[in-house]
C-alpha cells in the first residue's frame, strides 16, 4: 500500500452538487465518462473515495492507456 496515494486520495473533495449533477445527467439518458491523467493507483483511489465509478463509464486513466491527454 502506498500511503502517499492514500493520503492524497483522502484529501480530495468534490465540488458541491457534483454527485447530484451526475445523477441528473444519467437520469436524462446521458452516458458519462472520465479521462484523467496520473498514476493508476492514485487515480483509482480518488475515484473510489467518491464513488464516481457508479456514474462514469468508461474511466480512462492515461497511464493505463499508455498515452497522455
Amino acid at each position: 500500500v502506498d500511503f502517499g496515494d492514500e493520503a492524497l486520495a483522502a484529501c480530495t473533495t468534490l465540488v458541491d452538487g457534483a454527485i447530484e449533477t451526475l445523477v441528473a445527467l444519467r437520469e436524462a439518458g446521458l452516458v458519462l465518462g472520465m479521462v484523467t491523467n496520473g498514476y493508476v493507483p492514485t487515480q483509482r483511489r480518488k475515484i473510489a473515495r467518491h464513488g464516481l465509478d457508479a456514474y462514469l463509464n468508461p474511466i480512462v486513466i492515461s497511464e493505463e492507456a499508455g498515452a497522455h491527454k
